[in-house]
């Protein structure tokens, strides 16, 4: 699939209820294949860092929020942001934030 075509959902809607410790990680999207693309979106009021990576040990050591001078590999997203982005086959999932915050995610291809 072209990476410019309109984002094309596969598979399950998931959920991730982030909190100041990720939550238990899970393995979202195709297992096996090619990349595909991962939707994010963050309902809730606070920032959230999402962790992910090849096991679920690995997402949470990622979900750490960036501090100046200090970088991490969790990816940021802002409050009521959707993000697409491209991931490997058979990633697990979790998140942090400050507070509660739901965030959905939603494996597909395109943008």
């Amino acid at each position: 699939m072209e990476n410019d075509s309109a984002f094309l959902p596969i598979g399950t809607s998931n959920a991730i209820s982030a909190a100041a410790s990720p939550p238990t990680a899970i393995q979202i999207g195709p297992l096996t294949g090619s990349q595909y693309a991962m939707m994010v979106y963050n309902s809730g009021t606070v920032l959230v860092t999402l962790g992910y990576g090849s096991t679920a040990a690995i997402a949470a050591a990622n979900a750490v929020t960036p501090t100046s001078g200090s970088p991490t590999l969790g990816v940021v997203v802002a409050p009521g942001l959707t993000k697409t982005f491209t991931v490997a086959p058979g990633q697990f999932w979790t998140a942090t934030a400050a507070s509660a915050s739901t965030v959905y995610l939603q494996p597909g291809f395109g943008i």
